[in-house]
């Protein structure tokens, strides 16, 4: 099946939801809403965001988020595939988009961080030439220089 990555619309939104919450249902348990404000308000408007979706034969497979925080520094944020998806090069499709849009858009640097007991989140983004900087509270920090 051929992969399509297009912006997120407000079309895609429950959609979209609903993957970054089976994700993280499926990572901690159980999903709390009171702690993923940004999911709970997902809209496809954003001026300091960019929120890519990712649809094979129409269905919802993958999202990832790429947010501005500084004049040349971004920030990767909910990425998430599909189960029956992972490891088909979904997650690579849209970071590299992401990534993309960081270097048409002057980012020099895009950070992440994740949980440190992740340790397949943390493999995926030093797999892509992140690198690590430090662990803080529980969580790994990466970076990529762009420039």
């Amino acid at each position: 099946m051929s992969l399509v990555i297009t912006p997120l619309n407000c079309d895609d939104v429950p959609a979209v939801k609903r993957l970054l919450i089976a994700g993280l249902t499926e990572r901690w348990g159980v999903y709390e809403p009171k702690y993923n404000l940004d999911i709970e308000g997902l809209s496809s408007r954003s001026s300091d965001s960019l929120t890519l979706v990712a649809r094979s034969a129409g269905i919802v497979v993958g999202t990832g988020s790429l947010r501005f925080v500084g004049a040349r520094r971004a920030r990767v944020v909910r990425m998430s595939t599909a189960r029956e998806r992972r490891r088909h090069g979904v997650a690579a499709a849209i970071l590299q988009r992401l990534l993309d849009h960081a270097r048409g858009s002057g980012v020099n640097e895009v950070v992440v961080e994740t949980t440190s007991s992740w340790e397949s989140a943390i493999a995926f983004y030093t797999k892509h030439s992140f690198i690590r900087t430090h662990e803080q509270d529980g969580e790994t920090h990466l970076v990529l220089r762009l420039r």
